[in-house]
């Protein structure tokens, strides 16, 4: 058989799996391409902890136990090999507050209104910190930045920890916060909600951890935010990238920020471990978003939805309840609010859920069940670009309402510095949230997993039916009014606050 008519026919096969998809997603019945795996927890976790780990830019493949080739994670390694892994998590948004928003409300940002910088949560929505509260839980907020302000509702103590973000090894201060927090509450059960920031940019390890990956320090580091973004054509031409020390520094340079944080959870788990903690609780270690290291041509994150900033790692860790499996189904950021509300028993009333809880009632306890809806992704920055995803049956299909190319990206960082000022005062211009697309993308995520190919004019058929669920989500979200950015009050931040999140690379 010629090479060109076993494409063909692959592509057949291909369209007709993804017909059969959206017929199953419109009536609920799945499909049974590969039986997933038998996995079964206790019928409730209710009365149990939750501790809540977030690892800000973590993204799934730099870490040990996803198979990256550093043993960056060794720690988090152990408690994956004791739990249950997924293999394929994914985030719902490329930047840290809508993807939070994501996790809290169980809603898409434009199903919540909560998108962009100013994302706060819906008064009117109820957040999983509320749902825990409702039922007797302490809620409590860690964080080690005060990017997630505003985004607290539901939380009893919230502790932003006052940093200066251009010293490193702030892991540890939140971990030792964590265990003082964790001995006033103890006796009552709780939700503990922890956001660790040390893996995002600009990436200052401790020199001890930076030297596990290399034999020596390099001598001239380069900054991600103030000599790479603004530059990098110029870095590019120069040979910036893969073998370049420099760019080879970058990348060691955040690894050895995962091992801080590696480092700062295992501190954690030996603490509570010592007050007797950890026989009932559940540990959820996830990420927010990923980073980008010229996958596609740029670096950090916030400005795409391709594979590397959209994987996460998501662990399920309590011996004896959750299962020691790994998971090779699909899953989203919006699954985990359904999820949770069901492993605890909490009450979902009210709630306009965007995803599905992994696990359903069964005759023992409760068994793991693939979601049914495709994964949707949206980043709504209107100071950066402004894109859907949507990915069914291993299709891939990318809608931007506002792109820029890597070329133009640099020139756009300097107009942003430029513009500070303005976003502060709210006059950046507003891109509605619902437009024809400037740019289409359509991939073959298991024959092309790195994106390298284009097909979207090749394969019209499946482009269309990609569309025509992003249209549906359009139908949906301007039915309950969501259209255009609600403006909102930019949080009150101190001129050093500002500083702040401008060397973190917000502004």
């Amino acid at each position: 058989m010629l090479v060109a008519d076993r494409y063909t026919q692959t592509r057949r096969l291909l369209n007709a799996r993804l017909s059969v998809f959206l017929f199953c997603m419109l009536t609920g019945v799945c499909p049974a391409w590969g039986q997933p795996p038998d996995i079964a927890l206790p019928q409730t976790f209710e009365g149990c902890n939750l501790i809540f780990i977030t690892i800000d830019a973590l993204r799934a493949d730099h870490m040990s136990c996803y198979g990256y080739r550093r043993n960056t994670s060794p720690f988090i390694d152990s408690l994956a090999n004791e739990g249950l892994l997924f293999e394929q998590a994914r985030a719902n948004s490329t930047f840290t507050r809508e993807s939070v928003s994501v996790l809290f409300s169980g809603m898409l940002p434009s199903s919540s209104g909560a998108f962009g910088w100013f994302a706060q949560l819906p008064p009117e929505v109820p957040t999983l910190a509320e749902r825990f509260a409702a039922k007797g839980y302490e809620t409590l907020f860690l964080s080690s930045s005060v990017v997630l302000a505003g985004l607290t509702k539901g939380f009893n103590t919230v502790h932003h920890l006052p940093l200066r973000w251009l010293e490193s090894a702030e892991g540890p201060k939140l971990s030792a916060i964590a265990m003082e927090q964790a001995k006033k509450v103890r006796g009552k059960p709780f939700f503990m909600y922890l956001h660790y920031f040390d893996p995002h940019g600009p990436y200052e390890p401790p020199d001890d951890l930076y030297l596990r990956f290399a034999k020596t320090l390099y001598p001239e580091p380069l900054h991600i935010f103030e000599d790479v973004r603004a530059d990098l054509n110029q870095l590019r031409a120069e040979g910036f990238g893969p073998g370049d020390p420099r760019f080879e520094d970058v990348v060691i340079s955040y690894d050895a920020e995962i091992a801080d944080s590696d480092r700062s959870i295992e501190m954690l788990f030996h603490a509570l471990n010592a007050y007797g903690m950890l026989d009932n609780t559940l540990v959820v270690i996830s990420s927010d978003h990923g980073e980008e290291f010229l996958d596609h041509d740029w670096v950090e994150h916030g400005w795409t939805l391709y594979e590397e900033v959209l994987r996460v790692p998501l662990i399920f860790w309590a011996p004896g309840k959750a299962p020691k499996s790994r998971v090779a189904t699909p899953v989203s950021i919006v699954d985990y609010y359904p999820t949770l509300t069901r492993l605890f028993g909490l009450s979902a009333e009210g709630s306009s859920l965007d995803g599905e809880p992994l696990f359903q009632p069964a005759d023992t306890g409760l068994r793991f069940v693939p979601p049914k809806h495709p994964h949707i992704a949206e980043l709504l920055l209107q100071e950066r670009g402004m894109m859907r995803c949507v990915i069914a049956d291993e299709w891939k299909y990318l809608a931007a309402l506002k792109w820029f190319t890597p070329e133009e990206r640099p020139g756009e960082v300097r107009r942003l510095e430029e513009v500070q000022l303005g976003l502060q005062a709210g006059t950046i211009p507003m891109t509605p949230i619902w437009r024809p697309p400037v740019n289409e993308q359509l991939y073959d995520l298991e024959n092309d997993p790195q994106e390298t190919r284009n097909i979207v004019t090749e394969e019209p058929a499946v482009r269309d039916r990609l569309r025509a669920i992003l249209a549906e989500r359009e139908a949906y979200c301007r039915k309950r009014g969501i259209e255009t950015p609600r403006r909102q009050e930019v949080p009150a931040l101190s001129p050093a606050e500002m500083e702040l999140l401008h060397n973190m690379g917000y502004f």
